[in-house]
């Protein structure tokens, strides 16, 4: 028995003639490098938007974490006492006072302005009926300075007193 009876030829091997069978010619090193280089600056391109995509993500959460602090701070000024002293009108309210808290592992500066807005006169004694409550929320994003938008919310409260208003 011979052993050359055996032998089946490779596919895409060459003949003896050294050329390759007709219809399967192979890439060259030239055109493999040039297509991994278009895959490379592609895939540097995507890398660059899943970055800017992440960069804009956490900002975000960074806004709506801010609404959260601004809405939780509104509704602790609504449950106290009109005349607490929390609801103080503010001296200057183009410059109010700003307070820097801590809230869910960001910080945050906020400035609240209080304004009497109506007020009644009852056995000589002026008070206010209702006041405008605005808090201006603003988040300390150390990495992106410009994305720190300020979240305002405003709020009328009305004294539960009647009175001859």
């Amino acid at each position: 028995m011979r052993t050359s009876e055996f032998i089946t030829p490779v596919a895409g091997a060459s003949r003896a003639g050294g050329s390759p069978r007709a219809g399967q010619g192979g890439f060259s090193l030239l055109e493999v490098t040039i297509s991994m280089v278009i895959l490379g600056v592609v895939g540097l391109g995507a890398a660059g938007l899943f970055n800017y995509s992440i960069k804009y993500s956490a900002v975000a959460s960074a806004r709506a974490q801010t609404l959260t602090v601004a809405q939780r701070q509104m509704e602790q000024l609504q449950s106290v006492p009109f005349d607490d002293a929390l609801l103080a009108p503010t001296a200057d309210p183009a410059d109010p006072p700003k307070q820097r808290i801590h809230s869910g592992g960001s910080h945050f500066v906020v400035s609240r302005t209080v304004v009497s807005q109506d007020s009644v006169t009852v056995g000589g004694v002026t008070r206010p009926t209702t006041k405008l409550i605005t808090l201006d929320i603003t988040p300390v994003i150390d990495d992106a300075p410009w994305a720190a938008g300020t979240v305002t919310i405003s709020a009328r409260r009305a004294t539960p007193l009647r009175g001859p208003y």
